[in-house]
């Protein structure tokens, strides 16, 4: 019975034994198991800072980039707005010397239109004075004319009334007659001066 004890013993110790040994093992795999995580942990950590570096490079290389562009942009803004001044100021410029001349070809066309105005007034003055001589010589050489012509008459009436006392009395009469325009010397030829002057 004692070395059954013994046995018995002898291999609940080995049984142990086996056990301690089954459980290492299963401890070993599981540390080694977690080594792996923590190692697979450690590659993925690396990996991912590697990735946010390179992110961050990237990023910043995109900032720089972004930010020179962007003092570009300003500085050719600055520019713009320069020449855009400078255009607006030499367009008031020109046209306030547009608006003056405009001015200037309204006023000198003004003193034109008053000057030819003024011309045209006093050419029709004129035609109107000289109208109203020519009126006023015609009206008189008609007067003149029906007066020459009044005294034309009367002279070949009083020549007629001469012919016929010739014809009745004879020679004594037309002798009369002779003398009595004898007595006004060149009044016939007066008479037909004036008419041919008039």
């Amino acid at each position: 019975m004692h070395e059954h004890i013994q046995k018995k013993t002898q291999e609940f110790r080995e049984l142990k034994t086996d056990v301690k040994v089954e459980v290492m093992k299963e401890n070993e795999a599981i540390l080694d198991e977690k080594r792996q995580d923590v190692m697979k942990q450690r590659e993925i950590k690396k990996i991912i800072k590697t990735e946010q570096k390179t992110e961050l490079d990237r990023n910043i290389q995109v900032f720089l980039h972004l930010n020179k562009e962007e003092k570009g942009l300003r500085r050719e803004l600055c520019d713009k707005q320069v020449e855009l001044q400078y255009k607006e100021k030499y367009l008031k410029r020109v046209n306030v010397r547009h608006q003056h001349k405009a001015l200037q070809m309204k006023k000198e066309e003004r003193d034109k239109f008053v000057g030819s105005f003024a011309q045209a007034k006093n050419l029709i003055e004129k035609q109107m004075k000289l109208g109203n001589m020519i009126r006023d010589k015609k009206a008189q050489v008609a007067v003149n004319r029906k007066k020459v012509q009044g005294i034309k008459k009367e002279k070949e009436q009083e020549d007629h009334r001469v012919v016929l006392r010739n014809q009745l009395y004879g020679n004594s009469a037309l002798e009369i007659s002779t003398q009595r325009s004898s007595m006004v010397p060149g009044s016939h030829s007066k008479f037909l001066s004036q008419s041919q002057y008039q």
